[in-house]
């Protein structure tokens, strides 16, 4: 086994800023099937999720994000609706609210699979703003 501690690659602590936001959290996942999926913000104690839903809605056509407000501590319903092209998206990042003191942002891009409902890609961004 070889010894990976001098690898520079491994040592490397990277931070990213986007205007003065702090990336939090940055990544990709492709959604098992078409149930519920969340991401979990972990700091110290303090921890917040967002449910993530897909959910077409053919009388109200435009695209949208519903939030839900499922325990006003910690956790937060996002319903994708609508979200059937092959590639969507926020144009720019959206006020989730505040976490560990501060504004939090979030961007996402929802990519569909060969028209599949049942995976798409999800990317997405959190970022911390301004001391609250």
């Amino acid at each position: 086994m070889t010894d990976n501690s001098t690898d520079p690659i491994k040592t490397f602590d990277v931070k990213i800023k986007s205007s003065d936001k702090d990336v939090i959290a940055h990544g990709t996942f492709i959604t098992f099937d078409s149930n519920e999926n969340a991401i979990t913000l972990k700091k110290d104690e303090k921890e917040l999720t967002f449910i993530i839903a897909f959910k077409d809605d053919a009388d109200k056509l435009p695209m949208r994000v519903e939030d839900e407000i499922l325990d006003p501590k910690n956790k937060m319903r996002l319903n994708f609706i609508n979200f059937n092209f092959i590639e969507s998206g926020s144009t720019k990042p959206v006020n989730m609210g505040v976490f560990d003191g501060r504004e939090l942002f979030a961007q996402f891009r929802i990519k569909r699979m060969n028209n599949s409902i049942m995976s798409r890609t999800v990317e997405y961004t959190f970022y911390l703003g301004n001391v609250v």
